[in-house]
């Protein structure tokens, strides 16, 4: 199938991230899991040390970046692991910052997802849905995982065994290999 049309998420390393990067958080402490996300990706976006990647439904890259649309997928990340892991459920993953403002829905068939795709801007997905194995959505949603914390483990390893970070790492991890 063709790359511009396969759903797709990643996050990419843009150079050495040390870890002091993130310094000034050292003993800060979070209420939840969304607030560490926003401060990393900010910390993160700053350094340009990384870089978000989204792409499907008819166009190779989508207009997403580290400051404020990786922080929205990865609090939703928990939630669409643990729809993916049961396998007949279906899920959302709703990219709701202004210039974005995409929905991708995943609708469980036949031993994948029928994943569509809906717009809230003048930008039109073509096409809007497609098939893909489970395993293709398992693994995008992993590397997703996989990618951030390696990335936070690099630029904060301190919270790398927050609570918070951990209980979010727990909810992603129950999706099969």
């Amino acid at each position: 199938m063709n790359q511009d049309y396969r759903f797709y998420m990643g996050i990419e390393r843009r150079g050495a991230i040390s870890s002091d990067l993130c310094s000034g958080f050292i003993g800060q402490s979070w209420d939840s899991a969304m607030t560490i996300f926003e401060d990393v990706c900010e910390c993160l976006d700053a350094a340009g040390t990384v870089k978000f990647r989204v792409g499907g439904f008819g166009q190779r890259e989508w207009p997403v970046d580290v400051a404020t649309d990786l922080p929205v997928v990865l609090g939703q990340l928990g939630d669409i692991c643990e729809t993916v892991a049961a396998g007949s459920q279906s899920g959302e993953i709703d990219f709701y910052e202004q210039g974005i403002e995409r929905r991708v829905s995943l609708e469980p068939l036949r031993n994948g997802y029928n994943v569509g795709c809906v717009s809230g801007t003048s930008w039109s997905p073509n096409p809007s849905m497609i098939w893909q194995s489970r395993e293709e959505v398992s693994a995008v949603l992993r590397h997703m995982r996989d990618g951030f914390l390696s990335i936070l483990s690099r630029a904060a390893p301190w919270l790398s065994s927050d609570p918070i970070v951990c209980a979010w790492a727990d909810r992603c991890a129950k999706l099969q290999e």
